[in-house]
């Protein structure tokens, strides 16, 4: 999933397609959302995780930003797992899938390669992340980085609208006995919704390993 900025016109200003510099400045516990695949509705703890573009500016001078949602799972199939193991260069051992302390991703840079799809709207997509060439640093961060944790008012008064919106549709784990009718997200169905059910679980923001 990718954020789009909006200009002042209403337009949709286009992160370009290709393999960008970036930076992460953004990590947030969605927690359990109604997910759809194959026609099957489930309900998944998810993350979003956002990076600024650092070699790509916006018409008006700020930073694009981009941002994929991820269901929380660490299986070996599980997008999450695949996108952290290209971006750190190397698989997860089983004693660091024990923990992971996903909030060390914060300020940590990267490359990330974005497609774009087409339907009623086009969106910019992140398709792989990967680790910075030797030699390569990325530059430091204009957005103000940001963790958001379930309950945290001061840090969800920071976010953008359409994020506190999803956040607010998550569904209470105290009432998470079914599948809930909550609309599903096409973008996060087009972009990692799909991920298998035997996945093996991970706690956002546990202070166990770096990345």
């Amino acid at each position: 999933m990718s954020l789009v900025m909006k200009n002042e016109g209403g337009d949709f200003e286009l992160l370009p397609e290709g393999t960008h510099l970036a930076t992460c400045y953004m990590i947030i516990d969605l927690g359990d959302q109604v997910t759809t695949y194959q026609n099957k509705e489930s309900i998944k703890p998810q993350v979003m995780i956002g990076w600024e573009v650092t070699n790509e500016l916006m018409q008006d001078g700020r930073p694009f930003v981009a941002s994929r949602v991820y269901n929380s799972f660490f299986s070996e199939k599980a997008n999450l797992r695949k996108d952290l193991e290209s971006w750190r260069g190397k698989k997860f051992s089983d004693e660091e899938l024990e923990g992971f302390d996903v909030s060390k991703l914060l300020n940590i840079p990267c490359q990330v390669t974005i497609t774009h799809s087409t339907g009623e709207k086009t969106y910019a997509n992140v398709s792989t992340v990967t680790g910075l060439p030797k030699g390569v640093e990325a530059p430091a961060l204009i957005n103000d980085a940001v963790i958001y944790e379930q309950g945290d008012e001061v840090a969800y008064q920071k976010l953008p609208e359409w994020i506190q919106k999803k956040i607010n549709n998550a569904v209470k784990r105290e009432e998470n006995t079914g599948v809930s009718q909550t609309p599903s997200d096409p973008q996060n169905e087009a972009n990692g919704g799909g991920d298998i059910d035997d996945e093996i679980p991970f706690a956002c923001f546990e202070k166990n390993m770096v990345i």
